[in-house]
């Protein structure tokens, strides 16, 4: 089993690793992920069935992004990546130049 602990240090478990994506049957919405991916620690044991890299899962991830999240009959499937810090810096710059247009009335 797997354990997603969030940046704000919400531990979300009960997670099973299936191809590429970590599944669990409670659900899982984007509003539980968003704005906490920065940084997200994956822990866990790998497991004899797991056929996928448990070296590039396990650990501490600087940023992460959802790439999907989906219904499955097994429960709620979940597939994050990460974002390298360059894309990062980018995007967070973004985001402040919108935060600011949009606090002082300037349209871009």
């Amino acid at each position: 089993m797997y354990t997603i602990t969030l940046s704000n240090g919400t531990r979300l478990e009960g997670f099973t690793l299936k191809n590429n994506c970590l599944v669990r049957k409670e659900e899982i919405t984007p509003a539980m992920l968003r704005g906490k991916l920065s940084p997200v620690t994956i822990t866990g044991t790998k497991s004899d069935s797991d056929n996928e890299d448990w070296g590039k899962l396990a650990g501490t991830h600087e940023h992460m992004q959802v790439c999907y999240i989906k219904q499955t009959d097994e429960g709620y499937a979940l597939a994050l990546s990460d974002i390298d810090n360059e894309t990062w810096k980018e995007s967070k710059r973004d985001s402040d130049i919108e935060y600011i247009a949009m606090m002082t009335g300037v349209n871009l």
